[in-house]
């Protein structure tokens, strides 16, 4: 992720007094390693790797927070008024629970929607270019600030009122890259009476996408199920920003903010008058408080730790909790959907009190180690009295070449069923139907490594031996990696 420097110190002041170096050793002491430094039209831009389970993190704001738990400083605060809310002059369903709740608004655009050049400039260090199209550039340069993606519509060619429900199977929409996409009944989507519109939380479609002729905008600012998002993207091949922070979880409670941030820049940028603002749904219930007991963080932290400082560093990250006399009771901000069990409150204590000052001695071992079960020693002993007997243990792929197969498949279960769609090769493109074919080169093989023992099989006495985890037989055409080896005897 790209962080501007001077946008994270507007975020928070006090990184004002760091430089870059040190700046990097805090952020990668924090868990978020900074890739690479590199300086864009003048300002110093950090390429920091944030973790899969940190979306809160993948913004300046998100960032700024999280190093301010550690600094105990203070973020600048968001100013601006909530948006009275009216009635909906677009009517908005909420058919699936993947999206509980859906922020909008509807806005005439000024004559101009051009956007500020000091915008302009923030974009093009986020490595995005300005369309210089307001409602698009507005909603991209927050989604870098404060990692909610919202979207724009061309309000003029919606058909009817808005519905977020599952797609019909085989529906189309041409998404805003020009691809016109096929759509399954898993696949979460924005739709109109005219069907498909949006791809819920990964991208927009071009029918409705804003132009330089765009008069009116009907603004989206949602929550999204992170799994359908997810689920959606990597379905598609589709990977996009939005889908980035929606698929690692966004804030619910951001939404209706992340929609009154958006209308405010197209107040000031392009003069736009406001006509309706108004809500679908309501932000999902917040986890269950989560006990955190004295005796996991000590045994977490190897040592005994104060409770108090503790408590301290969880109220830095935004919990709520109630301190009882053995323990805490410990709810986490809407945005923190990694925390759920009390080790993970433990480890976000001891990240932001410092890993240097994790004790250097090992922790004592709890309990005695249990014995071995019977279904892991008896097949271990056979092994080992096999080897000593003599024979070689090998292992075969499941996956052989079409010709290898057919010499021993049956009628009934052909092989265009077992193909693979993207072998590594021809000579592994079928999932086996018999085990004899790959017995037979192994056995093969172990007489003819190299030319020398070069017989025919048949000529050879000896045994085969097959063992397998789980039971099943030679016809077995879907066991993988079983242990094949041969025994030979002299003439």
């Amino acid at each position: 992720m790209r962080i501007e420097i001077m946008a994270l110190q507007h975020e928070l002041p006090t990184l004002a007094d760091l430089d870059t170096k040190a700046l990097c050793e805090l952020l990668a002491g924090l868990g978020f390693p900074v890739d690479a430094v590199e300086e864009v039209n003048g300002t110093v831009v950090l390429e920091v790797d944030v973790t899969a389970n940190r979306g809160d993190a993948l913004s300046h704001r998100g960032l700024a927070r999280d190093v301010a738990a550690k600094l105990h400083g203070k973020l600048t605060p968001i100013t601006i008024a909530p948006m009275a809310e009216g009635a909906e002059l677009f009517p908005v369903r909420l058919e699936d629970a993947a999206c509980p709740l859906y922020a909008t608004a509807l806005l005439d655009l000024g004559a101009s929607q051009n956007t500020p050049t000091e915008a302009q400039a923030f974009l093009a260090s986020m490595g995005s270019n300005a369309k210089n199209l307001a409602p698009v550039d507005a909603s991209n340069e927050l989604l870098h600030r404060y990692g909610h993606p919202t979207h724009a519509f061309d309000a003029d060619t919606l058909k009817g009122g808005i519905i977020v429900r599952r797609a019909k199977a085989r529906e189309k929409l041409v998404t805003l890259d020009g691809v016109e996409r096929t759509l399954i009944t898993e696949d979460l989507v924005i739709a109109d009476e005219s069907g498909p519109i949006a791809m819920a939380g990964v991208m927009g479609g071009d029918s409705t996408k804003v132009t330089s002729a765009t008069k009116r905008v009907l603004l989206e600012s949602a929550y999204f199920d992170p799994r359908t998002v997810r689920a959606m993207a990597r379905r598609h091949n589709l990977h996009t920003d939005a889908s980035h922070r929606f698929g690692r979880g966004a804030d619910p409670a951001f939404a209706r903010t992340g929609r009154d941030l958006l209308i405010k820049r197209l107040q000031d940028w392009a003069g736009a008058r406001l006509i309706g603002v108004w809500t679908a749904g309501t932000v999902p219930l917040p986890a269950n408080a989560i006990t955190f007991p004295q005796s996991v963080l000590d045994r977490v932290a190897g040592e005994v730790l104060p409770i108090s400082e503790a408590e301290s560093f969880l109220k830095n990250l935004g919990c709520a909790m109630t301190n009882t006399s053995e323990h805490l009771e410990v709810r986490p901000p809407t945005w923190r959907h990694d925390l759920a069990i009390p080790e993970d409150l433990a480890e976000e204590v001891l990240r932001l009190r410092g890993y240097d000052k994790i004790s250097a001695a090992l922790p004592t071992l709890e309990g005695h180690p249990k014995p071995l079960s019977h279904s892991y020693l008896h097949p271990r002993n056979v092994a080992r009295r096999l080897a000593n007997l003599g024979f070689h243990q090998a292992v075969t792929l499941g996956f052989i070449a079409p010709e290898a197969d057919a010499a021993f498949a049956s009628p009934d279960n052909p092989a265009n069923g077992r193909m693979l769609a993207n072998p590594l090769g021809v000579e592994y493109s079928v999932m086996r139907a018999s085990l004899l074919s790959s017995l037979k080169t192994a056995a093969r093989a172990e007489f003819a490594p190299g030319g020398q023992r070069s017989a025919p099989l048949r000529d050879r006495p000896g045994i085969l031996l097959w063992t397998s985890s789980t039971q099943g037989n030679l016809n077995s055409g879907n066991r993988l990696g079983w242990n094949v080896g041969w025994r030979g005897f002299p003439h």
